[in-house]
């Protein structure tokens, strides 16, 4: 298969509820439920959590739940070139961005996972195999919640991922001011640059 993947990941704190039926509530995927054929997405462990659904405007997802030591990696993975098909042309205000549902839903699903990270990666991972055959970038993903955990997250600050989400009460620098953020009261939504370019 050649399907190159977009994904966002959440590191979800230990006791988490992470089974099918509480995911697909969680991220609000609408038709949400176990994957219909496990292996045509990539997920050949039998004892791997996995779902699909759709999510706004990116359309089918499908995921997985991995585990790094007590924390949990949720992953939700689409299409890439779909995300590259809603990037604006031109700068435009955040409320008329074509993404911008993409952006609320992948906040409301942090806020209710009471992720301690999260991140949209639509980043190109040309050479990596996995990226380039269903599986996602599963090894970027896991690398990046390893980072987390072992630096904390002013390292994903500094990797200026397209989005990413942090929990109020996690320690970092705080807002960069040359990139677009908003502030809930259960954490940061942090885009990679400034209004006339938030997602890149």
């Amino acid at each position: 298969m050649y399907f190159r993947t977009a994904s966002a990941a959440f590191v979800a704190p230990p006791g988490a509820e992470l089974t099918v039926e509480a995911l697909v509530d969680t991220l609000g995927l609408t038709g949400g439920g176990p994957p219909e054929s496990r292996v045509a997405l990539g997920i050949h462990d039998a004892d791997t959590i996995a779902f699909e659904g759709q999510w706004p405007v990116v359309g089918h997802v499908w995921g997985r739940v991995d585990h790094l030591e007590e924390h949990g990696l949720v992953e939700v993975f689409f299409a890439y070139n779909r995300f590259l098909d809603l990037l604006p042309e031109a700068p435009v205000p955040l409320p008329d961005d074509p993404l911008k549902p993409l952006a609320d839903a992948f906040r409301t699903a942090a806020s209710r996972l009471r992720a301690l990270v999260g991140w949209v990666d639509a980043m190109a991972h040309y050479g990596d195999e996995d990226w380039e055959n269903r599986t996602g970038s599963t090894r970027v993903n896991a690398a990046l919640a390893r980072r987390f955990l072992d630096e904390g997250a002013q390292a994903l600050v500094e990797e200026r991922l397209p989005l990413l989400w942090i929990r109020q009460d996690i320690d970092w620098e705080g807002p960069l001011f040359d990139r677009e953020f908003e502030s809930t009261p259960d954490g940061w939504l942090l885009w990679a640059g400034d209004e006339d370019d938030r997602w890149t």
